[in-house]
């Protein structure tokens, strides 16, 4: 089982969305809003893992249009005014995993941690995949009330996604999981919280890792990411 990390461009965010000097939502959203301060670029990750019994992506990273106008909710001061995004054709998810020597259309499974603009920006490259949420993140992205960050009048119309089916029994330090991988190498398992990191590693490495909030990292093989009930990945051999 082989892990590669796809960047899919670039992003700052707010130095105040990086690091919350409040506890307090508003407060929060306020700091963000009106600081001056930004981070510097950083990555937009998502993950290709190449398994015997097929290829998975987590995540697909943005698209390209994210800076074109109109894309963004006219009406969204945050998306308006607290990211910058440096995303090319060439740095799509799509055109990354060809230069990686795969074709997006061989790409079995598209575990989606949630469905934030920079995680499923690049959907529409696996209409021939099989697309696994969780039941909120599925119910959230395909409502027309979801959270103002789920941009659902940009995904695929073919988008159809499989709600993933968590086992009742524990599993290592996990309450829950489900099997990706018929032979268990993959597991997929719910991250809850405000901001909780889902995280994708060789089995036995539970290490929390720090990145920022709301977005995703990885060190060798540890996966950090999002908020809210989400799905995160843990890899190992059986």
């Amino acid at each position: 089982m082989k892990i590669t990390r796809v960047q899919t461009g670039w992003v700052q965010i707010k130095r105040y969305h990086q690091r919350a000097r409040y506890d307090a939502r508003l407060a929060r959203a306020w700091d963000v809003l009106t600081s001056r301060e930004w981070t510097k670029k950083l990555p937009i990750y998502c993950w290709l893992i190449e398994h015997p019994e097929g290829l998975a992506m987590i995540d697909t990273g943005e698209s390209a249009y994210a800076n074109d106008p109109g894309y963004q909710p006219w009406w969204h001061p945050f998306m308006q005014t607290c990211e910058r995004r440096w995303v090319a054709p060439e740095e799509e998810v799509g055109a990354q995993l060809r230069s990686l020597g795969h074709d997006p259309g061989d790409v079995r499974w598209v575990v989606m941690t949630h469905m934030h603009g920079d995680h499923a920006g690049g959907l529409s490259n696996f209409p021939k995949s099989e697309v696994l949420l969780s039941a909120e993140q599925k119910r959230l992205a395909l409502s027309g009330t979801g959270p103002a960050g789920y941009l659902n009048m940009h995904y695929p119309r073919w988008l159809s996604p499989r709600v993933i089916a968590f086992d009742a029994s524990r599993w290592e330090t996990f309450e829950t999981n489900a099997k990706l991988t018929l032979d268990g190498a993959i597991r997929i398992v719910p991250t809850p919280g405000s901001y909780s990191w889902p995280r994708l590693g060789r089995r036995g490495e539970q290490r929390s890792t720090d990145i920022h909030r709301g977005r995703c990292g990885v060190f060798g093989r540890r996966v950090a990411g999002g908020y809210g009930r989400r799905c995160g990945l843990q890899c190992g051999r059986t």
